[in-house]
């Protein structure tokens, strides 16, 4: 949180829910496919890594290893930058 009379506006991005939100924007304009029971969000302290899995939800690791490249961003909790993005397997 800021402290008062300053100008800084403490994390912009505090919940997971909103990196979710950015993940899914970047991830349309891109035109990729999007299931977001399958978006797994990992709390990386000052940052988040937002992903998905492949038809499974959080727990189906294999489906995950077995698939093609899907969107993977890091998003900082400060600002909402996202500071890396690749496509993983």
């Amino acid at each position: 949180m800021s402290k008062p009379g300053t100008m800084q506006l403490g994390l912009m991005v505090k919940a997971p829910e909103t990196a979710i939100a950015i993940y899914v924007a970047i991830a349309r304009e891109r035109n990729a496919e999007v299931a977001p029971e399958d978006i797994v969000v990992q709390d990386a302290q000052d940052r988040w890594v937002v992903f998905q899995v492949l038809g499974g939800g959080q727990g189906d690791w294999m489906d995950m290893e077995r698939g093609g490249g899907r969107l993977e961003l890091t998003i900082m909790k400060r600002d909402g930058a996202v500071v890396a993005a690749h496509y993983s397997r």
